[in-house]
């Protein structure tokens, strides 16, 4: 090659990965939604309002449409959501700033009530959830906090407690039908780290992690009706898996740094409980309710592991440890649901995740690293059956 073809060479080169740089830049800063002007101007000119940016673009699927969660200048407290859609130069299609804002509102001007601070008093944190019935019938739910020391104890001053709180809510019923609203349910947690600022947020909380959701009627009259209320089987259960929670969960809890050291972690994303009581739930009523011991445990953990890049001797015997440690804590655990770090699609119709039902005969490395690589097994050949399936 003469020096004249080199130098053509090496400029052509030059250019086309100047332009694959170009390309690449465009593609990430696109894709991260680098439109911030974009969405100032636009919150500014429909509503008239500066706005900050709490996080990062967060990307709905995989067709360009990513959401930005913004901050009233003027109102710190208050956040909502502008959606945008396209790889390239994204476009704004909309925003919650509406809907976030009358949430947003309620809870505001519920917050100044006689009955929050009445609730507030007793012990007991509140907001309103607000949503439809249908386009004409809004609705207002109430959520009632228990403070996370006592949860939904099982105890006659929880009970009474209850049911004063109950009492209060139903007071709020008038009020709220002046705005438009329909009390229609109260919701009981106690898991709510902190007052949702918009509805976007009070999604993130999974309506699964309430423990106890009563209907707003006018029939309870006193303790005794709402006691028989409080007796139907699911509440019942609830109050068993919140006493065993925190009756036990100190033992688990203990293990936390040995488990992390070894690549292991309590998975708490699942459910609030993620240790909890599977037995003792079929009695007649509250006051039957044994509270000692459970004889049916079911834990949730995380392994810092990918079964589809083949389970090592290191997984298995870490895997062995943590388990060894779990049985220390003396809990009847039957079950073990642990999460691992395989990267499955969210449509894919399986998990990531490794069961049994049969904690006990987990002894010894060779039966833990079956119970490993038969999981892994099986998620290859759901994998492959998904590929072979006709989309």
């Amino acid at each position: 090659m003469s020096n004249g073809e080199r130098l053509r060479f090496h400029s052509f080169t030059k250019k086309w990965v100047f332009l694959a740089v170009f390309a690449a830049v465009l593609l990430l800063t696109s894709c991260s939604g680098d439109n911030e002007n974009d969405v100032k101007r636009y919150v500014k000119k429909n509503y008239g309002f500066e706005v900050n940016f709490l996080e990062e673009p967060v990307s709905n699927e995989w067709d360009g449409h990513y959401s930005f969660k913004v901050q009233r200048a003027d109102i710190p407290d208050f956040s909502f959501h502008v959606f945008t859609e396209g790889y390239f130069r994204p476009k704004i299609s909309g925003d919650s700033y509406e809907t976030s804002y009358s949430y947003y509102k309620l809870n505001k001007e519920y917050s100044q009530s006689d009955t929050f601070h009445a609730l507030k008093e007793m012990g007991i944190e509140s907001f309103l959830m607000t949503g439809y019935l249908s386009a004409e019938k809004p609705y207002a739910s109430t959520i009632i906090v228990f403070n996370p020391v006592n949860g939904l104890e099982p105890s006659e001053d929880n009970l009474t407690l209850l049911f004063n709180g109950y009492q209060k809510i139903r007071t709020l019923g008038e009020e709220l039908r002046k705005q438009g609203y329909q009390l229609t349910e109260m919701y009981i947690s106690g898991f709510w780290p902190k007052r949702p600022v918009n509805e976007f947020e009070l999604e993130q909380f999974a309506r699964s992690w309430y423990d106890v959701r009563l209907n707003i009627v006018d029939d309870i009259a006193d303790q005794t009706a709402f006691r028989q209320v409080l007796n139907k089987g699911w509440i019942r259960k609830a109050m068993m898996e919140s006493h065993y929670f925190r009756k036990d969960l100190g033992r688990v809890i203990a293990l936390e740094d040995s488990l992390r050291a070894i690549g292991v972690s309590i998975y708490k994303q699942y459910s609030p409980y993620y240790l909890v009581c599977m037995d003792k739930v079929e009695v007649a009523s509250i006051d039957e309710m044994d509270l000692e011991e459970c004889g049916d445990y079911s834990l949730d953990l995380q392994f810092d592991v990918k079964l589809l890049d083949g389970v090592d001797d290191s997984e298995v015997l870490n895997a062995q440890k943590a388990i060894e440690f779990i049985r220390s804590t003396g809990l009847n655990i039957k079950t073990l649901y642990v999460k691992t770090n395989d990267v499955i699609e969210p449509n894919a119709g399986f998990e990531n995740y490794i069961l049994t039902n049969n904690f006990a005969s987990l002894i010894g490395l060779e039966e833990v690293r079956r119970w490993m690589e038969s999981r892994a097994d099986e998620i290859r050949s759901e994998l492959a059956d998904n590929q072979e399936s006709p989309s």
